[in-house]
């Protein structure tokens, strides 16, 4: 099954941000046995007075693989972010089996990106999809980016990718068909001046090198 699992509020102004740490997460739910990361999303979140951030306000998710379940999953992440949140982190961590993933959550999430939102509006909406949330430290506010987070990324139009399989080591110009081998990305659009995505063809090239944070992989 597909799993995700989104955290958010782990750092301080000192330490390394959620994107690091997000990353970390994945590669040590694969040494556990508990699945097979596919990538890494961040996703922007509303900057607002009323909202406590250290830098971005921008939440993350890690789509992976697994036969062990969210439940074990979600075990091992809260582990996971109990030993290795920044001190004054409100960390929160919401795992969910993709199928699971309700419209509300969703919508919890474009929310997220226009409106400031509470812990029990968070809760509500995930205790209704039957979706697990939880803090782990702090105020626990990380509990409202994480489970936007997971919405976001089901919704399959938001943020952009932190990581995927062997995109780090390409440099250079690639034909799409290169990328979607290494990569294991199903398909890549292009979005028109009309809004419109249209399927690339494998043949095209992406230039530049694709680890500049110049280029944008858009999950979809």
């Amino acid at each position: 099954m597909t799993i995700y699992v989104g955290i958010d509020d782990t750092d301080n102004l000192q330490s390394r941000g959620t994107g690091h740490l997000v990353r970390t997460l994945a590669e040590e739910l694969r040494a556990a046995g508990l699945g097979t990361p596919l990538s890494v999303t961040r996703h922007q979140l509303l900057v607002h007075p009323d909202i406590p951030y250290t830098s971005h306000n921008s939440s993350a998710c890690v789509t992976m693989r697994s036969e062990a379940g969210p439940e074990a999953v979600a075990a091992a992440a809260g582990r996971f972010l109990r030993e290795r949140a920044a001190s004054g982190s409100d960390p929160g961590l919401c795992v969910a089996e993709a199928g699971k993933v309700a419209e509300a959550v969703v919508r919890f999430g474009q929310s997220a990106k226009a409106r400031v939102l509470t812990t029990d509006e968070a809760h509500r909406t995930a205790g209704e999809a039957g979706l697990h949330l939880s803090g782990h430290g702090g105020t626990n506010g990380g509990v409202i980016g994480a489970l936007a987070a997971v919405g976001l990324r089901h919704s399959g139009g938001d943020g952009r990718f932190l990581w995927l399989r062997g995109i780090r080591e390409m440099t250079g110009v690639h034909t799409t068909a290169e990328i979607l081998a290494q990569s294991g990305v199903e398909r890549f659009l292009n979005v028109g001046e009309d809004g419109k995505p249209a399927l690339v063809t494998p043949s095209m090239s992406a230039s530049g090198s694709v680890r500049s944070s110049s280029t944008v992989w858009r999950p979809c």
